[in-house]
C-alpha cells in the first residue's frame, strides 16, 4: 500500500503522529497541516485547523487517504463533517459528537443520561446566580470551568472564596475565553490520583491504549496555573479489576451512549478520570490525542497504528489489543517564558543538532511552537518542544529524558519545565 496521509495541526502531538506513522509499510506520504519546524522532514502545508474549505480541498487534489485530526478547534469546526461530505476518509468525531469536549455543560448532562460516573455540578449563564450558588458552598470543595474550548486553561481550582468567586466574575462578566466563557460549569471537587484513558472507537466499538498520568500546572509540586499540559508519564499500572470498572462503567457506556443519541463516535476518545475511594469518576472528556500524552502513547504503542486508525475511521475496528511496549515512556514539555500567558517569542533554540543521535538511545524531539528563521530554528508560541524517550523503568526513562535538557544541551532563553515528570509515580 501507498497512501497518503494529512495530519490536521501544528504541535508536538502532530509530529509523533508523524513520526510514527512514518514507520508504517502502509504509509508513503505525510503532509502536516500547518506543522512546524519540525515536520519539515515530511510536508507541511500552511493551512489552518479550522480553514475547513482549503483542508478539503487539498485532501480531493492530494488524493488523501486518511486524514487526522490533532486539535480541538479543527473538531469544533466541523472538519470531519466536512471531510465526510466528500466521502474523504477521516479520524476524528463529527462536531457533534465532539460536544462531549467542546461544551463540558453537555459533557455533565450527557453522564447524567448514561448513568457515567462524574461529580455533581450546576451550569450558570448569570454571574449574581453563579456567585449566589458559589456562596453556599465551600470554595474548596468546587471548580470552576468554562463551558467551551480554552486551551486546557480553562479549569480553575480556587484557593480561596474569593478567588473563586473571581474565577466566576472572570468567565461570565469579562469573558476570559470569549464565548467559551458564556456558560460555567460549577462542579464539585474531587480527591484522589488522576489516570488519562485513551481508547481508539469506530461508532461501536474502543480499544483501550495504556494509561498515563499527566502533569497540568505549570511548576513542580503541582503549583503555579494550569497549562495545556508540562509532561505525563505511561504506562501506569492499574489493577486489572479496575481496567475492568473502567472499560464497562465509563468507556463502553460512552461509546453506547452516543451511538444511542445518534452521534456515533469515531476517533479518539480521551477521558481524563479521578481514582476516588467510591471508584473512578470522569472529571472531563476530550476528542483526541492528548498533547503532550501522545508522544509518550507513540513510543508505547509497539506495532503499526495506521491499520487501527483506518479501522475506526471506516466503522471496522479489529478490538484485538493493540502490542504494547514493555517499560515506560516519558514526555517532558518546554515551554516560553510567559507560558501559560503571554509566550515570548523569536528565541533561538540550541542544542537541536543532538536529534539524530538521541533516537538510537530512544529519545526524541518533538516539536510543538516552532519555526525557522533563515537557518536558524527559533519558538514560536507556547510549548516549544517536547522531550520523549522510552526506557525499561520509570526511573531510568526520567534520567534519561532529563538528561538532554539544558545549557550543556536543548535549550533556548527563559525555557520553563517541570524537573518532576513521573518522579512521584
Amino acid at each position: 500500500m501507498n497512501e497518503r496521509v494529512l495530519i490536521i495541526g501544528g504541535g508536538g502531538r502532530e509530529h509523533s503522529l508523524a513520526w510514527k506513522l512514518a514507520q508504517s509499510p502502509h504509509v508513503d506520504e505525510i503532509t502536516v497541516a500547518p506543522g512546524n519546524a519540525g515536520t519539515l522532514g515530511y510536508e507541511n502545508a500552511p493551512i489552518e485547523p479550522t480553514d475547513v474549505e482549503s483542508l478539503v480541498q487539498f485532501a480531493l487534489k492530494r488524493e488523501i487517504d486518511l486524514t487526522i485530526v490533532g486539535p480541538d478547534e479543527a473538531l469544533a469546526a466541523g472538519v470531519v463533517d466536512a471531510f465526510r461530505a466528500e466521502r474523504l476518509p477521516i479520524f476524528g468525531p463529527t462536531k457533534a459528537a465532539a460536544k462531549l469536549e467542546s461544551s463540558k455543560v453537555f459533557a455533565y448532562n450527557f453522564m447524567q443520561r448514561h448513568n457515567i460516573p462524574t461529580f455533581f455540578a450546576s451550569s450558570f449563564v448569570d454571574f449574581h446566580s453563579a456567585k449566589k450558588y458559589l456562596r453556599a458552598k465551600p470554595w474548596d470543595e468546587i471548580v470552576v470551568k468554562a463551558d467551551g474550548l480554552a486551551k486546557g486553561k480553562g479549569v480553575e481550582v480556587p484557593k480561596s472564596a474569593r478567588k473563586a468567586e473571581r474565577a466566576l466574575y472572570k468567565n461570565l462578566v469579562e469573558k476570559q475565553f470569549g464565548t467559551a466563557s458564556e456558560t460555567v460549569l460549577v462542579q464539585d471537587r474531587g480527591e484522589g490520583p488522576e489516570l488519562s484513558v485513551f481508547a481508539i472507537c469506530d461508532g461501536e466499538n474502543a480499544v483501550i491504549l495504556p494509561f498515563c498520568r499527566d502533569y497540568k500546572r505549570l511548576k513542580d509540586g503541582n503549583k503555579g496555573p494550569n497549562t495545556g499540559g508540562m509532561g505525563n508519564y505511561g504506562s501506569v499500572n492499574v489493577d486489572p479489576e479496575l481496567t475492568k470498572i473502567i472499560e464497562q462503567d465509563i468507556i463502553r457506556p460512552t461509546v453506547e451512549g452516543m451511538a444511542t443519541e445518534q452521534q456515533p463516535y469515531k476517533g479518539i476518545l480521551y477521558v481524563g478520570l479521578m481514582l476516588t475511594k467510591e471508584g473512578p469518576k470522569v472529571i472531563e472528556y476530550n476528542a483526541r490525542f492528548g498533547d503532550p500524552e501522545c508522544q509518550a502513547l507513540m513510543l508505547l504503542i509497539d506495532e503499526d497504528i495506521y491499520p487501527h486508525l483506518w479501522q475506526a475511521a471506516k466503522g471496522v475496528l479489529n478490538t484485538e489489543p493493540i502490542k504494547i511496549r514493555s517499560g515506560a515512556a516519558v514526555t517532558i514539555a518546554l515551554a516560553a517564558k510567559g507560558y501559560p500567558g503571554t509566550p515570548r517569542q523569536q528565541d533561538e533554540i540550541y542544542g537541536l543538532e543532538m536529534i539524530t543521535k538521541l533516537a538510537k538511545y530512544d529519545i526524541h524531539v518533538f516539536h510543538g511552537a516552532t519555526k525557522h528563521k533563515g537557518d536558524r530554528i527559533i519558538t514560536d508560541g507556547g510549548r516549544v518542544l517536547h522531550i520523549a524517550a522510552h526506557a525499561e523503568t520509570l526511573k531510568k526513562v526520567r534520567k534519561k529524558a532529563y538528561s538532554v535538557i539544558g545549557e550543556h544541551a536543548i535549550h533556548f532563553a527563559g525555557m520553563q519545565y517541570r524537573t518532576d515528570i513521573g518522579n512521584s509515580a
